[in-house]
């Protein structure tokens, strides 16, 4: 049953990211960009920890810049420990630098984790010369830290490995 439910995930999740990048091919045919943007890279990676597992995590990867998020979470333990929750960080490190952060607080209320970890939003940017150095060997070393408190206060953190999933060059 759970690898039928991942075969069927991954089967998804390959459609979602050639659907995004024929988008993405389009809008730039009509722009005419593809002259100066010959290839495009699509990385999804994936990990899993003790507590948390992070999917569809995608590096796209153009001549004009990076994009960078779409990231799920899901949590392993027991929904009570974070319905009160009042922080999560979710970090992301590639060759030891930090190219992605998303901090969620609240002071006085809780701010709902779970509710909000289905999709981690994404990040854009141009490309630089250091942003020219990415490559297959670098978005393999990337890895999630995830800084949470439970409804005592309590500060975690995990860290988590990601390896790629899926791999698109058009």
């Amino acid at each position: 049953m759970k690898a039928k439910y991942l075969s069927i995930s991954l089967i998804l999740s390959l459609c979602i990211s050639v659907i995004i990048i024929t988008l993405y091919i389009i809008e730039h045919n009509m722009n005419n960009d593809l002259k100066t943007s010959p290839q495009i890279h699509l990385y999804e990676l994936a990990g899993e920890g003790q507590n948390w597992s992070v999917e569809n995590y995608q590096v796209l990867q153009t001549s004009k810049g990076t994009k960078r998020g779409n990231a799920k979470l899901i949590y392993h333990g027991d929904d009570g420990q974070l319905d009160q929750s009042n922080y999560l960080k979710f970090e992301v490190n590639e060759a030891n630098e930090i190219v992605y952060v998303k901090i969620e607080t609240s002071d006085g209320g809780p701010i709902g984790i779970l509710n909000n970890i289905d999709n981690l939003g994404t990040i854009e940017e141009e490309r630089t010369n250091l942003e020219r150095d990415i490559n297959k060997v670098k978005i393999e070393t990337t890895k999630v830290t995830i800084t949470w408190n439970d409804n005592n206060g309590i500060t975690y953190k995990e860290i988590i490995e990601l390896e790629i999933k899926q791999e698109l060059i058009a």
